[in-house]
């Protein structure tokens, strides 16, 4: 099976690399990023095939990045986190996401949702 490539993006260091030890696994490879601008690089760099993202970030926030993903071409999917936001789960579907998941994290389900993702 091919490596599928994950991209944490973060501005909570604790957070963004408990998340990306435990995303990491066979057959996946997690990259980091602390902010927006630093996710775009990562994501210019590398195939990801998804962005967990925090939404409130310092530099651009997580739906700013989820627009900015979402006009290139085969762009990666996107699943947004957060513990309070002023953004709805369906404005973050509307701008291309794929969820909008709540803080704290429910590990089963988030892997629950990577693993579709992957497999479609």
């Amino acid at each position: 099976m091919k490596e599928v490539q994950i991209l944490v993006v973060d501005d909570y260091p604790e957070l963004r690399e408990s998340l990306s030890d435990i995303l990491a696994g066979e057959n996946r490879r997690v990259f980091m990023a602390e902010d927006g601008l630093d996710a775009l690089r990562v994501i210019e760099e590398n195939d990801i095939k998804v962005v967990i993202s925090d939404i409130m970030m310092p530099n651009m926030d997580g739906v700013e990045l989820l627009r900015k993903i979402k006009e290139r071409p085969l762009s990666p999917h996107v699943l947004l986190i957060s513990g309070f936001s002023q953004y709805t789960r369906q404005q973050v579907i509307e701008a291309g996401g794929i969820d909008l998941i709540d803080k704290p994290v429910q590990i089963n389900e988030l892997m629950r949702t990577i693993d579709e993702l992957i497999a479609a």
